[in-house]
């Protein structure tokens, strides 16, 4: 939690987006909910998800962030004690390590970093392209126009999970 999952959840959508693919995305979609015969990709987006659950996922990204920054974030959104944060996301990373496709550093994002995942899901794609996408992401973090708080009523939000209130860090 805090560890860029919301960065790497809108860069996948923007990645497959970039290709022209029907995206439905959100926050612990329920793939029974949707025609999957009218989009092309569902991206799903939850920090605890039962272990067996995972098997009807094509891909598993495990995104991972130095916990005392995590932990700091977490604290500005939502006051959780530093200690309780950095030992929940440990344990998220230790229960989820193995079954992951992917570790996503966030400290490490970069055009290279972009690149090996666009690889991982079968997207070719430009340096042009994945700068442009990069900057995208970016000046939707920081956007004014954005739900000022998490608002799940909110389309873009339910598409996106971004709000002012989430952008801590």
């Amino acid at each position: 939690k805090q560890t860029g999952s919301t960065l790497l959840f809108n860069l996948i959508i923007k990645l497959y987006e970039s290709k022209g693919k029907k995206v439905k995305s959100g926050w612990c979609v329920d793939p029974l909910k949707y025609d999957l015969d009218r989009i092309d990709v569902l991206i799903d987006k939850r920090h605890d998800c039962n272990p067996t659950h995972l098997e009807y996922y094509d891909f598993i990204f495990l995104p991972l962030r130095n916990p005392l920054d995590s932990a700091m974030s977490a604290y500005a959104r939502f006051q959780i004690q530093l200690h309780e944060s950095c030992h929940e996301n440990i344990d998220l990373f230790e229960l989820y390590y193995d079954k992951s496709d992917f570790i996503f550093k966030y400290e490490d994002y970069s055009a290279y970093i972009v690149n090996q995942i666009a690889n991982l899901l079968h997207i070719s794609i430009d340096l042009t392209s994945i700068l442009n996408i990069m900057v995208e992401l970016e000046n939707m973090k920081n956007s004014k126009s954005i739900v000022e708080k998490d608002d799940h009523r909110n389309e873009y939000y339910r598409k996106t999970l971004l709000s002012q209130h989430h952008n801590t860090c």
